[in-house]
């Protein structure tokens, strides 16, 4: 048996033809203009809530990758500025060397305390150096305040700034001031040698005795704070060295999360354009059909 279809089925099959082609082609060409396959999460409820989730894990990367740009600053300029003590502290040792030798005049060690007071100077703006934001980098949590005042007394505190550089990994930002200047609880700390060196350099001559306990005391006294920080240094060097593998590894990690994220969204064009062509021509030929219908349905009631 042959069901034959009346003209006004026709004429809505070939409606919906054209409907569901134009549907079909305005998806494909807001697809193209946009380059994404979703245009709305119901597009694809389980790739949309994918995509929030990493997204939401790149934001929190990006965040890491700021606070590693922070960290690498601050250890930078930290080893520089620890360098620069290092190299006054070591010039210290070699003057109160040349201070001991009994065969110099007065006006000699008088020109080595002048520079001994000099180089005191030197290291107390080197404590109190500041970061780009103006913070005092040697005052632990008091970044608002000068590390050391101007007789060489610690003005800071022992809390040190930790700061995450990815999940459940922090890192110290820096050290206080009594881990770079001071020797421990009751002891001199540097500024203090220097004084007591520069001091002693002063006594006059009836007290060379004296003047060379003190300047032997003092420079052994340096010699522990230039261990103290080479100590210093080789811990600045392992947080860098840290720093450095966790940036790999996000750097990885930023890779295979965008990768997924260009696998779930993204368009492959050409593809995506040889649809469109092909839907292009689908929604004319439908165009087509439902005319002929019309032609057909018109000479029905001739």
């Amino acid at each position: 048996m042959i069901t034959r279809m009346s003209s006004a089925q026709l004429q809505n099959a070939g409606l919906r033809a054209i409907t569901d082609a134009q549907t079909q082609l305005a998806t494909l060409q807001q697809q193209v203009a946009t380059g994404k396959k979703l245009q709305s999460a119901s597009d694809d409820p389980n790739a949309a809530v994918q995509l929030l989730e990493l997204r939401s894990e790149l934001t929190l990367m990006q965040t890491h990758q700021e606070n590693m740009t922070l960290v690498d600053a601050a250890l930078s300029q930290e080893e520089a500025v620890i360098s620069s003590v290092n190299d006054a502290l070591n010039r210290a040792r070699e003057l109160s060397i040349q201070g001991r030798n009994e065969i110099l005049a007065q006006s000699d060690r008088e020109a080595i305390a002048t520079e001994i007071d000099g180089l005191k100077e030197q290291l107390l703006s080197l404590a109190n150096s500041t970061n780009f934001n103006g913070e005092s980098i040697f005052s632990g949590s008091r970044t608002d305040t000068p590390a050391y005042s101007e007789d060489g007394v610690y003005q800071g505190d022992d809390l040190v700034r930790e700061i995450n550089i990815a999940r459940a990994v922090t890192i110290k930002l820096g050290h206080t001031g009594s881990d770079v200047f001071e020797r421990g609880e009751g002891e001199a700390n540097v500024f203090q040698l220097l004084d007591n060196l520069a001091e002693a350099l002063r006594l006059g001559a009836v007290e060379t005795d004296v003047r060379f306990d003190i300047m032997q005391t003092n420079a052994i006294a340096l010699d522990e704070s230039i261990d103290q920080l080479a100590a210093l240094r080789t811990s600045i060097g392992t947080r860098m060295t840290l720093l450095d593998s966790q940036l790999a590894l996000n750097d990885g990690l930023n890779f295979e999360l965008t990768k997924t994220m260009s696998n779930l969204e993204d368009l492959d064009m050409p593809s995506a354009i040889s649809e469109l062509n092909l839907k292009m021509v689908t929604l004319q030929a439908a165009q087509q059909t439902f005319v002929k219908t019309q032609s057909m349905s018109l000479f029905d009631y001739l």
